[in-house]
């Protein structure tokens, strides 16, 4: 018997809705992808509002270029391929979203 638990993601800290929306499958779990991308958006949201707000806007900037690297043995290209990868995701996440909005309409 497999028993699912729920995930709470409200805990998650920015850098941990990342992570979770860099190794969620969509395709499997549709509802998990849909929680974490509009946690994580409206999360950036409240970042970019509070970095405008901040005097060391242009340290927060270079901090967002050269974060630490995940994996000791990470290439630029595995990184562009995570970031496409990402990007592929958020649009069929984003038409799963508009999709489900009109069924509800």
């Amino acid at each position: 018997m497999i028993i699912r638990k729920e995930i709470d993601y409200s805990t998650y800290s920015l850098s941990e809705l990342e992570e979770a929306w860099l190794s969620v499958d969509d395709y499997a779990y549709p509802e998990r992808a849909i929680e974490i991308y509009t946690r994580l958006k409206s999360m950036e949201k409240e970042e970019e509002g509070d970095d405008a707000q901040s005097p060391n806007e242009f340290v927060n900037l270079l901090s967002r270029f050269f974060r630490p690297h995940t994996f000791v043995d990470t290439t630029f290209s595995d990184e562009l391929l995570e970031q496409s990868n990402a990007e592929m995701k958020e649009i069929r996440v984003q038409a799963m979203i508009e999709s489900r909005g009109k069924v509800g309409s």
